[in-house]
């Protein structure tokens, strides 16, 4: 016979992030154990943490991810950047010059 089995649930939540550059809704999966809460976002796996409650949980979470999205777009630009210094991006910016000074390019 088992004995001391917890339940345990599994509950989606959407959580939303309130950067301006951010603003879009990523899927929380959380899980309560009995003693504890435990959740992780999909989309960004190193969102991932354990707290004592829901509202602990989701906090820690928010914050995780709202370090990733900060983190991806710092890299972003530095990779921008670097390509910008190595003249790689010459050639298009000759060409959408030229496009705006024949008419194809309008201001909206």
């Amino acid at each position: 016979m088992i004995k001391n089995i917890r339940p345990f649930s599994i509950i989606t939540d959407t959580i939303q992030i309130e950067i301006p550059l951010f603003e879009e809704s990523y899927t929380v999966l959380i899980k309560n154990d009995g003693s504890g809460w435990s959740g992780w976002i999909p989309d960004i796996p190193e969102a991932n943490c354990q707290a004592q409650t829901k509202k602990g949980l989701l906090e820690t979470l928010k914050n995780k991810l709202q370090e990733n999205l900060e983190a991806e777009e710092k890299e972003w630009e530095r990779q921008f950047k670097d390509v910008a210094e190595s003249g790689k991006l010459e050639p298009l910016r000759k060409e959408a010059l030229e496009e705006v000074r024949s008419g194809k390019i309008t201001s909206l």
